[in-house]
């Protein structure tokens, strides 16, 4: 436990580090600019997976392009990830000893300048972290966080589940650049 947490810590100080002297093109984006969109979430539950898949169909009836990023920090990938062929499964076996992601479609997908990078984990896991960090897209969004990270934060306080997240991400995201 003490190791990990001492690891951990080492991990997140390296990529402050890294991630200050990172530049990238910001610029905020509604659902109905946006052509793609990075989609980032760790769950191992049905029924939050239902969401999300909702939450893409919803995402691709608005034209935009879907790259869908999930994190299984467990022993077994749920078999129903396997069902989607465009979904990139990151595993612990894709973690370095500081538990950073690495290989080519991770690195692909942090290159990739979506318009949106969107993330939907409800709790703090190191290699998403780290991949919304140095993604390259122009507008991030994820849950509310002590250091900005994102562009757009959304809290989730009151209800930490992803259907809230989801529901709040799509409210806030409308009406962008639209005051009424």
């Amino acid at each position: 436990m003490f190791f990990r947490k001492l690891r951990e810590r080492i991990a997140r100080r390296l990529v402050e580090i890294k991630h200050h002297s990172r530049q990238r093109q910001r610029e905020v984006v509604d659902f109905r600019q946006a052509k793609t969109a990075g989609l980032v979430f760790s769950t191992t539950s049905p029924e939050d997976y239902h969401h999300i898949k909702a939450f893409i169909n919803y995402l691709k009836e608005q034209q935009i392009e879907v790259t869908p990023l999930v994190y299984v920090d467990e022993k077994k990938v749920p078999d129903y990830y396997y069902l989607n062929k465009d979904l990139i499964i990151l595993t612990r076996k894709d973690l370095s000893w500081l538990h950073l992601p690495g290989g080519y479609n991770i690195k692909k997908f942090i290159k990739t300048p979506f318009h949106i990078l969107i993330d939907l984990s409800t709790s703090f896991h190191l290699p998403l972290y780290y991949i919304v960090c140095f993604s390259a897209a122009r507008f991030k969004i994820g849950r509310y966080e002590e250091k900005e990270y994102y562009d757009l934060m959304i809290d989730i306080s009151a209800n930490k589940t992803t259907q809230f997240l989801i529901e709040q991400i799509k409210h806030y995201v409308s009406i962008l650049k639209n005051p009424y």
